[in-house]
């Protein structure tokens, strides 16, 4: 029974018995404490021992978990980088090969040469083909011709309506394709060139090298990425910059052959532009299904992209404030049948007085049956000569306007128009006859008596405030209703 109640006794304390140890009964704390230290395992030395060791582990820790933290980001950063510029995507996605066809390297760079079928880029809303990487800025040309007209009035490059129409200069109206393109300076490194003369197949620089932000093809570029074989050539005429042996300005035939012409010849444009080297990828692998696509959030425009009016289809050519310039995407029907006009009886001018001109038809009878009229802006067309026995410049147009409801293509408004042909354009010329120009999208310019029955693109203007919904693209154009 004793060890029974011994073992009775031997019970656990709770937090009240606690207290009144520690408050009413001293030596118990006393023997207490003596117990605890008597229990414990480690002396002073061992324990500040431990303390520095764990300090010292701790401090370790830290001192390479921040460096490797730290390069890791630094490397994460870096490849990040490499990904998302577009000069980096292209790097990254060929090999450098020295066959004729591929991606080939140079000092500072790569370029493309032969047939290639990869270095397709969109941009602008319109596509182009890259032709180098230098110093991780990427130079691109117009995989067409954006516009087709007279090389100017002498055989002067820097004077020419090609870099007049490119780039703004000092002249009024010049930088008609600087106007297409949003955010240049924040996207767009100024393109270096030499306008120099073709013998041999070797290119000797006449001047010192220029540079400007649009130019077009040099003969050297051309003949490096192995000319008639290479990508450059599309089977259409375009002007290359530079000159033959005589100084007359050369042009690339739809053979791919380079040949000097007379300046009052004209022919197409292809537009050369480099990309700054922090401009972003946003997605594409190269290829003409899925070309690579450039970042431009923030620079954005509604040239080239469509707009739907009524059961016509539209273009965007021009983007002024708040006014579009339209060209239809297909020719004009009337009463059910594709129109065939005559420019004008007689004399070659744009006029909507004259029961036989082109501009009366337009407006006076067409215009009237369009469901959507009523949405039509007056829109201001440039009718002056464009040539005459004086001047080939393009800025006589603007010596004479016509403000009407319904228009003309202008030679010299941005065309990426691939599909019609042989349509009256409104620019007229009085030194060959009384003569009308006419589309060619082969990238010639052609004269036509104003007599001659052409089809119509008709051209109008809305205000861009009424576009309502789709987002531009040739399966969801803009819709004003």
């Amino acid at each position: 029974m004793a060890k029974r109640e011994n073992k009775k006794k031997r019970t656990i304390k709770t937090k009240k018995d606690e207290e009144l140890e520690i408050i009413g009964e001293p030596e118990k704390i006393k023997k207490t404490k003596k117990t605890r230290k008597n229990k414990r395992p480690y002396g002073r030395k061992e324990k500040i021992f431990i303390i520095t060791s764990f300090v010292i582990a701790i401090g370790i820790f830290l001192y390479y978990g921040y460096r490797s933290l730290k390069y890791y980001s630094k490397e994460t950063a870096t490849k990040k980088s490499q990904v998302v510029t577009i000069a980096s995507a292209v790097i990254n996605n060929n090999k450098i090969t020295k066959e004729q066809n591929g991606f080939r390297a140079i000092k500072n760079g790569y370029y493309f040469s032969g047939k290639v079928e990869n270095n397709y880029l969109k941009v602008f809303n319109r596509l182009y083909r890259i032709i180098d990487v230098v110093d991780n800025k990427v130079k691109i040309i117009s995989a067409d011709n954006e516009a087709t007209f007279v090389y100017g009035n002498d055989n002067d490059y820097k004077n020419s309506n090609i870099n007049n129409w490119l780039n703004k200069t000092e002249q009024e109206h010049t930088g008609v394709y600087y106007n297409t393109i949003p955010g240049v300076e924040k996207l767009l490194d100024k393109t270096e060139y030499c306008d120099g003369t073709l013998k041999d197949n070797k290119v000797t620089c006449n001047n010192k090298k220029e540079n400007a932000y649009f130019t077009i093809l040099t003969i050297d570029d051309y003949i490096r990425a192995y000319g008639k074989n290479s990508y450059l050539n599309n089977g259409k005429y375009s002007f290359v910059l530079g000159y033959d042996e005589d100084g007359n300005p050369l042009v690339k035939n739809d053979q791919g052959s380079v040949d000097g012409v007379n300046n009052t010849e004209g022919f197409g444009v292809r537009v050369v532009m480099t990309l700054k080297k922090n401009v972003r990828i946003a997605g594409g692998n190269g290829t003409k299904e899925d070309p690579y696509v450039i970042n431009q959030v923030g620079n954005d425009n509604k040239i080239n992209k469509y707009v739907q009016l009524g059961e016509d289809k539209f273009q965007i050519i021009e983007e002024n404030n708040d006014m579009l310039r339209l060209r239809k995407t297909d020719y004009l029907v009337y009463k059910g049948q594709q129109a065939l006009q005559q420019f004008n009886k007689n004399e070659a001018v744009f006029s909507i007085k004259n029961v036989n001109n082109i501009g009366y038809f337009l407006n006076k009878l067409y215009y009237p049956t369009l469901t959507y009229k009523d949405i039509l802006s007056d829109c201001t067309f440039n009718i002056g000569e464009i040539s005459t026995e004086t001047s080939f410049s393009y800025l006589e147009s603007y010596k004479d306007v016509a403000t009407v409801k319904v228009g003309l293509m202008n030679m010299f408004d941005l065309n990426t128009d691939t599909v019609n042909s042989d349509y009256y354009l409104i620019n007229t010329t009085s030194n060959i006859g009384s003569m009308v120009k006419t589309y060619n999208p082969l990238g010639t310019v052609d004269d036509d008596k104003a007599r001659e029955k052409k089809k119509i693109i008709p051209v109008v203007c809305i205000d861009k405030k009424l576009i309502k919904s789709g987002d531009g693209s040739d399966s969801n154009p803009y819709k004003v209703e």
